[in-house]
């Protein structure tokens, strides 16, 4: 076994080790060694668990996903884990206020970080500038942080990044310009800034990120722009090509119910417009896996591209991420749920879940009805 999935066990205050053993181990498990336990694990979710105080070590753990648990339990976890870790995602903390800087510089094998829904985060650790190699960071919602500056208010320093080349900036309302320590990251090739309520204006410095090959802006209504408001170039010194910046949402594309019954199949009606879900492992994408990209069914807006498509097992298309600013969220009535729709039509797509430990740069999986999408091949 290699993931273990702890999730919304309320009363949980701790995971009893023997959880951890092998058969035979469990046997005999009074007579263990407690320093074994784990060995098999590369994976661990922990989600919905607030009353949790401690985990057991994992000496082999590569991916450790932490959603909706008591924040003292970071501290600890970080004395306690002595292991590689490749892969870290600290989602739905609303009261974390700080990622503590001695926990961050435990983890310097570590590659990709994700941080979402942290609502009282104010500001990035100090303690990242050990992550050396670190190649993807991932930051969403957290609607007090300021990226400028560090936990003491001081300038912000994160030179010793030097192995970054993508960086995702998603739904930050106070972030007005961007920080300076982008211009010091020799490998970023990839920005994408998404949903940036407050964001106003690119730095003169933009053109001299001489690694960078795209960026991406969508959904930043403050955003002045020169030329045409939904898409404005820039040119890069290292290649002396041109990115593009897109500057706004897709078009919206609004028709009565009766109108979508015209364009639409009985079956495309009752998933996109009536919010229904195909059966499990009958869609026409489930186990399809050509190169192109995945539009929308509806009104042909790309959401998908090929490959973020992955084999979750779960019966229904999985994605791992749709294009910036393509997908909307909204949660279920019953708050258990995440729904995502087409940006432009508001069509039904499926369901978005987190910490899952599927070996994915965002430890996502899109839950995608084959029927509300249509492939169009590259070839």
């Amino acid at each position: 076994m290699r993931l273990i999935k702890v999730s919304s066990i309320k009363a949980f205050s701790f995971i009893p080790k023997h959880l951890f053993l092998s058969r035979k181990d469990r046997i005999s498990a009074s007579g263990s060694d407690p320093s074994s336990i784990g060995y098999v694990f590369s994976k661990l979710s922990v989600n919905s668990c607030p009353k949790l105080t401690s985990l057991p070590i994992f000496p082999q753990l590569e991916q450790l996903s932490l959603s909706n648990i008591n924040e003292g339990i970071l501290r600890m976890t970080g004395n306690q884990l002595q292991s590689p870790l490749k892969k870290l995602f600290i989602w739905d903390m609303p009261t974390l206020e700080k990622v503590p800087k001695e926990w961050l510089q435990r983890f310097t094998s570590l590659e990709s970080m994700s941080l979402g829904n942290c609502l009282k985060l104010t500001s990035l650790s100090l303690g990242m500038q050990k992550l050396t190699k670190l190649a993807r960071l991932d930051i969403q919602e957290c609607k007090d942080l300021h990226l400028s500056v560090d936990e003491d208010g001081n300038a912000l320093q994160l030179q010793g990044l030097t192995n970054l080349h993508d960086v995702r900036i998603i739904q930050i309302p106070k972030l007005v310009s961007l920080p300076e320590w982008l211009l010091h990251l020799p490998k970023l090739q990839h920005l994408y800034l998404i949903n940036l309520s407050s964001f106003a204006s690119l730095p003169w410095w933009i053109g001299n990120l001489r690694s960078l090959r795209s960026l991406s802006i969508s959904e930043c209504p403050s955003l002045k722009v020169s030329q045409s408001p939904r898409h404005q170039s820039y040119p890069f010194a290292s290649t002396g090509r041109r990115s593009s910046i897109m500057a706004a949402t897709p078009a919206k594309i609004q028709k009565t119910e009766e109108e979508w019954r015209a364009v639409l199949s009985p079956e495309q009606f009752r998933i996109l417009r009536q919010k229904g879900t195909e059966l499990r492992g009958t869609g026409q994408y489930n186990k399809f896996y050509g190169e192109g990209i995945y539009n929308c069914a509806g009104c042909g807006t790309p959401l998908y591209k090929s490959t973020t498509k992955f084999d979750s097992g779960c019966g229904w298309p999985a994605f791992y991420e749709g294009l910036p600013g393509a997908i909307n969220r909204f949660p279920d009535p019953d708050g258990r749920r995440t729904e995502i729709t087409c940006a432009a039509c508001g069509g039904h797509l499926g369901h978005v879940f987190k910490g899952e430990g599927f070996s994915t740069p965002t430890d996502e999986r899109h839950c995608v009805n084959s029927i509300s999408v249509k492939f169009i091949s590259e070839k």
